[in-house]
């Protein structure tokens, strides 16, 4: 397997022969993300298997020997944390300023962990739209202190440029170009900090891929009904519970086909 991205000819050609086997059709930007996932898979299996990690070889089972502790430690980014507004309705009040969020419409956030495979592993729900979202954090931190999933030693969450760099937080660098399309348009990367900004960008577009996914498919999210407060936090609980099942059960949902 190359270590290198395809030419978008040689894509086309993938494409042509996975639909020919497979009876699969997927369009080139879909072959090219399937791709580059594959290809971090295959980097690690080569790492255990062909460098010698100790791990051995499970003949029976055809895979790798490892314990779960190796699993846990074989990538240094784990993650993604992510805040997100979505609407709230509130009753007229003093109580519903702190709900006004930057857009002047009332939201709640929502502060969300998600995995590669853009799995909802952890949501805190309910905050006032105008809070930042570093006292999200902390928040979500200090209200579900006994189970909180904080990231293992050695392990990062990204998290974009509103959170502040600490131990398991990975911040890109402020005041340099980040997203990946003020390079495609403009030139290269061409310091470390840039280098840097711009993988942890398209690193950190699983998420907004994910949440994109999420409030797509769930047109509720965009324009919540007058519930009470409570039976809308559980709304948002569940479309994200549904979101994982979806994903898990059916490989070819529209939704997810799309943002591949």
């Amino acid at each position: 397997m190359p270590s290198t991205h395809l030419t978008p000819s040689a894509y086309d050609e993938v494409g042509k022969e996975f639909l020919m086997r497979t009876g699969l059709e997927y369009t080139p930007k879909q072959v090219r993300n399937k791709w580059t996932k594959l290809k971090r898979e295959y980097n690690t299996f080569k790492k255990l298997k062909l460098r010698e990690t100790g791990g051995g070889w499970d003949f029976e089972k055809n895979t790798v020997k490892q314990d779960n502790e190796w699993w846990k430690k074989a990538k240094v980014v784990s993650s993604h944390a992510y805040v997100s507004h979505i609407r709230a309705s509130i009753p007229d009040g003093p109580p519903k300023v702190r709900y006004i969020g930057r857009t002047g419409m009332t939201t709640q956030n929502v502060r969300a962990i998600c995995d590669f495979d853009m799995h909802f592993t952890y949501a805190s729900i309910g905050q006032p739209g105008s809070m930042h979202d570093t006292n999200v954090l902390y928040h979500a931190i200090e209200k579900d202190k006994p189970s909180f999933p904080h990231p293992p030693k050695g392990k990062y969450y990204l998290v974009d440029a509103g959170y502040p760099n600490r131990d398991g937080y990975l911040a890109p660098y402020k005041g340099e170009r980040y997203h990946v399309p003020d390079f495609q348009r403009g030139a290269p990367p061409n310091t470390p900090k840039e280098k840097f900004n711009k993988i942890h960008s398209s690193k950190q577009n699983c998420i907004e891929r994910t949440f994109g996914v999420w409030k797509m498919k769930w047109q509720i999210l965009l324009k919540m009904p007058n519930y009470s407060f409570q039976t809308q936090m559980k709304i948002v609980a569940a479309t994200m519970t549904l979101h994982n099942y979806v994903h898990l059960h059916d490989k070819d949902d529209i939704h997810f086909v799309r943002c591949e």
